[in-house]
């Protein structure tokens, strides 16, 4: 039988091809096995992800309703301040309103709902890490001014009167380490929280006097499903440490009728609502995740 032949002058180029896919081969080989070795190392030091959500079993919760009046103002409170652990859902409602009367100089009305929550989460490596507790918000509300008149003092040389209703939800929290006991606030973008305001104010000098005041006498408040987080961005915490993430969120309406130097207020009533209780309005807990 006849040999098969190589082409002339292949005979070294087939060979150098030969030798470079088996060393091609052999390199890959050798690739993989040094990613195999090195994945288990690797991805321990990838820092788990943590996502904690309804029900929250180990949280700690205290309610409040703060309230305050003076003069001739008045507050209601429609729903007290309430969190439910199995659902992650809280709320509050209320209403204010003041009219002027002669017996102060100080006509106004607070009335809120408070919620506070603790929950205690904890890392299993010491280093950076992030925190982010998301949060949705439904709430409607409305406000009303009646200015009324305002007069200086003729014996005084400066005097004011103030007229403000508002409704609000705001909140304020901090993570502590329970064993040093240092508080961190979250990082920006911190949330504004969801308000409006109808006011105005008035400046006298004697009895010459300038206004300034909202553009509307009636506004409202409606969020929609409105989401939002708190955030600690790149925060140290240790693996042998002990941790707290504590929430406050408050709501409800101010509504004040305040005068000063002298000055007399006349026809003036301010009022407000607030619900973030009822008819689906709420606020809702959804996570917290720790990575």
């Amino acid at each position: 039988m006849r040999k098969a032949s190589v082409p002339h002058g292949s005979d070294s180029r087939y060979t150098r091809r030969r030798r470079l896919a088996v060393g091609g081969a052999v390199h890959a080989l050798a690739f993989i096995a040094v990613v195999v070795l090195w994945a288990p190392s690797a991805m321990g030091s990838i820092v788990p992800l943590t996502t904690i959500k309804a029900p929250y079993t180990t949280a700690v919760v205290s309610l409040a309703n703060p309230k305050a009046v003076s003069g001739c103002g008045t507050a209601k409170l429609v729903t007290k301040a309430f969190f439910n652990t199995t659902s992650g859902i809280g709320g509050f409602s209320s209403r204010a309103n003041s009219t002027w009367c002669t017996k102060s100089t100080n006509n106004s009305a607070l009335e809120e709902g408070k919620i506070t929550i603790n929950i205690p989460i904890s890392v299993k490596t010491t280093g950076l890490h992030n925190i982010t507790v998301v949060w949705e918000t439904h709430a409607v509300g409305s406000v009303n001014v009646t200015a009324g008149r305002c007069a200086g003092s003729a014996t005084n040389a400066s005097s004011t009167c103030t007229r403000l209703a508002e409704a609000f939800v705001f909140g304020t929290n901090y993570l502590l380490d329970n064993t040093t006991k240092t508080r961190t606030i979250s990082t920006a973008p911190l949330w504004p929280g969801n308000f409006t305001a109808v006011w105005s104010n008035t400046t006298c000098s004697l009895t010459t006097c300038t206004t300034s005041a909202s553009a509307a006498k009636t506004s409202a408040l409606h969020t929609g499903k409105a989401f939002w987080s708190w955030d600690w961005s790149s925060v140290s915490m240790n693996a042998s440490h002990s941790y707290m993430l504590h929430f406050v969120l408050y709501g409800g309406v101010w509504a004040t009728l305040l005068t000063t130097g002298g000055a007399t207020l006349t026809g003036a009533k301010v009022n407000g609502q607030f619900n973030s209780g009822t008819l689906g309005n709420e606020q809702d807990l959804l996570s917290i995740s720790v990575v």
